[in-house]
């Protein structure tokens, strides 16, 4: 976040930068007006107890929006063995009730946005056949969330 402050510091001047983990946010209850989690959730130790945790400091008009990688069974399966990088993998239904159990209800929930559609179209032009068969595999799903 360092880099982006220099680059545009007024906006970050209402922002609290903590170095915390996310399965223990060292926050009040109901403080936080938003939470971005960009393609993190699947590297967490305790991904459920993180969820719980944001929704936790969450307040209740807050917003939380999570960009993450969903697959489908079968991918999820082969690719749980083959790459460790990623410890966690869920599908589009396993993304659904872990948000429901974690306290949040979900305001919108889409599966390859039209801005992800875009961004893979230009990538598959140099590498069509390459990313053919893993873009039916694995999809981006963003959603949008709130504290139930």
């Amino acid at each position: 976040m360092s880099y982006e402050e220099k680059l545009s510091p007024a906006v970050y001047e209402a922002i609290l930068s903590l170095n915390a983990m996310a399965e223990a946010i060292p926050l009040a209850d109901n403080c936080v007006d938003y939470v971005v989690m960009s393609n993190c959730r699947d590297h967490f130790s305790k991904p459920e107890l993180a969820l719980r945790e944001v929704f936790r400091v969450l307040n209740p008009a807050g917003l939380v929006f999570i960009s993450l990688e969903t697959f489908t069974p079968l991918w999820q399966l082969w690719a749980k063995h083959r790459e460790k990088c990623h410890p966690f993998r869920w599908t589009v239904a396993e993304q659904r009730a872990l948000i429901n159990q974690s306290g949040g209800k979900i305001l919108d929930y889409q599966v390859n946005p039209p801005e992800v559609q875009e961004w893979q179209s230009a990538m598959a032009t140099s590498w069509r056949l390459k990313l053919a068969a893993g873009l039916k595999k694995m999809q981006e799903s963003w959603l949008f969330a709130k504290k139930s």
